[in-house]
């Protein structure tokens, strides 16, 4: 068992209201968030996770301290993988009936906001392991590269995807050219796909290109090459 605290505080000139609730999230292969109920995501931790407070009313400048905690099972399954959730904390408006005559109809907007705490449940001694699943030209256009890869180990990565391009006429002191890193987390299971663009200013001629992945220094490094022609 586990208890992470949280400060909030308002600094606005106003009052704000928020209700505080735990849901399942996890990243599409373009890295998109997308949100289920708590509990139904198999890699969850939410039925792990109590909140001491469901609710948070904050005049300006007043702060508040949660106290998330988290009840892991005393089971064997329980910390064999990593799991996670997120918090939300979303403001909660009271509702103004707008004025309206006989004549005119009236309308009101309702802005909310809502911000979200990841929640990680990360055993020791998790396994890493980065796949690459594609290194292809991609559909928008020349000079559009896509590289795809998977997380085949159980906890998360966070990974940087590169291209490297040598001229193949230049000799041993050709100047190498990197596009990148673009770097993004990866879950375990999940896959995902970046692109990756040539600058325009690229000399025209024949070069070898390297898609490469680097999930840091304790994961081999995953590569992949083809011969391209610059015209």
């Amino acid at each position: 068992t586990a208890i992470a605290k949280l400060q909030v505080s308002n600094t606005l000139k106003e009052r704000k209201s928020f209700k505080i609730y735990i849901e399942d999230f996890y990243r599409d292969s373009l890295g998109r968030h997308i949100y289920q109920k708590a509990g139904t995501f198999a890699h969850s931790c939410a039925n792990w996770v109590s909140l001491d407070k469901p609710f948070v009313d904050l005049q300006p400048n007043e702060s508040v301290t949660l106290n998330i905690r988290m009840t892991v099972p005393d089971s064997p399954g329980a910390a064999s993988e990593m799991k996670w959730c997120i918090l939300f904390l979303e403001t909660v408006n009271e509702m103004v009936a707008p004025i309206a005559s006989d004549v005119k109809r009236a309308a009101a907007i309702n802005d909310q906001m809502r911000m979200g705490v990841h929640i990680y449940q990360t055993p020791p001694l998790m396994n890493k392991e980065i796949k690459m699943l594609a290194f292809k030209r991609g559909p928008n256009g020349k000079g559009h590269y896509i590289i795809g890869c998977q997380n085949t180990g159980g906890t998360q990565m966070r990974v940087s995807a590169y291209l490297e391009l040598s001229p193949l006429d230049g000799g041993e002191n050709a100047k190498k050219i990197k596009v990148g890193p673009k770097r993004f987390p990866v879950f375990p299971e999940q896959k995902r796909y970046v692109e990756l663009v040539l600058p325009s200013d690229i000399p025209k001629g024949k070069y070898t290109i390297v898609g490469a992945l680097d999930a840091g220094s304790d994961v081999p490094l995953a590569a992949s090459q083809a011969v391209i022609e610059v015209k």
